[in-house]
C-alpha cells in the first residue's frame, strides 16, 4: 500500500485511535495528545520526501512513557514496527523507527540527516517557547511525580546539561537556539538554587 494511502486509511485511523487512548491517559501531562498534535503540525509544515513517514513517527514516538524506564523509545519503535509491518514496506518502517529512536536525544540533531534532524527539532521545539516554557516545566515535573524533588532535580539537570553542552539545539530551526538556551539555562539555574 502506498504510504499516503495508508496514512488516510481506515487501518491507520484504527491505529491512531489506539494511540489517542494511550496519549490521553491520566499520567500524561506533557507527552500527551497536545504534544503529538504540535509534532504533527510541525512535521506537516515542511515538505520533505518522507513527510508522511515523519507524521507517522510523530504518532508513535512517545507511545511508551514509563518514567521508571530508559527504553521508552525502543519500546515505542517496536510497537510501530509491529503495527505498521502489515501495511508498509521495510524502508518506510526503518525510517520511522530511526525517527523514534532519535527522539531519545542522545545524538545531536546536527549529526542526523536533514529529515530525522528535523523530527528531533520538532520534538524539542517547546524548549524555545518563552511563553509556554513555564507550563512545560510544570507538566514535566507532574509526569515525574513518582520521583522525589532531589531525584527529579538530578535527572532534569543531567538532561538539560546534555542539551546545553551541545551549544546548539536545532538543525532546522537555528534561529530558535538562543531562546531554547535561555530557557534551559534559566531552568537549570532555578533547579541548582532550590
Amino acid at each position: 500500500m502506498d504510504i499516503t494511502d495508508f496514512y488516510l486509511s481506515d487501518a491507520f485511523t484504527t491505529l491512531k485511535h489506539k494511540l489517542i487512548d494511550v496519549y490521553e491517559s491520566k499520567n500524561r501531562h506533557y507527552h500527551n495528545m497536545r504534544h503529538i498534535n504540535e509534532m504533527l503540525l510541525l512535521c506537516g509544515s515542511h515538505r520533505f520526501e518522507k513527510t508522511t513517514e515523519l507524521c507517522i513517527a510523530a504518532w508513535y514516538h512517545d507511545a511508551f512513557n514509563d518514567t521508571t524506564r530508559n527504553d521508552n523509545e525502543e519500546r515505542s519503535a517496536e510497537l510501530a514496527i509491529t503495527d505498521l509491518s502489515p501495511y508498509l514496506q521495510s524502508p518506510s518502517i526503518e525510517f520511522i523507527k530511526m525517527c523514534i529512536l532519535a527522539s531519545k536525544h542522545t545524538i545531536p540533531s546536527k549529526f542526523l540527516n536533514s529529515e530525522i534532524g528535523f523530527f528531533v527539532d520538532c520534538d524539542l521545539y517547546i524548549l524555545s517557547h518563552d511563553f509556554y516554557y513555564p507550563t512545560y516545566k510544570e507538566m514535566i515535573r507532574k509526569e515525574y511525580s513518582n520521583y522525589t524533588d532531589e531525584e527529579f532535580k538530578s535527572g532534569r539537570i543531567k538532561f538539560l546539561n546534555m542539551l546545553i553542552d551541545r551549544n546548539t539545539v536545532y538543525k532546522q530551526f537555528p534561529h530558535r537556539d538562543k531562546a531554547a538556551m535561555r530557557n534551559m539555562l534559566a531552568e537549570r539555574s532555578e533547579l541548582l538554587h532550590k
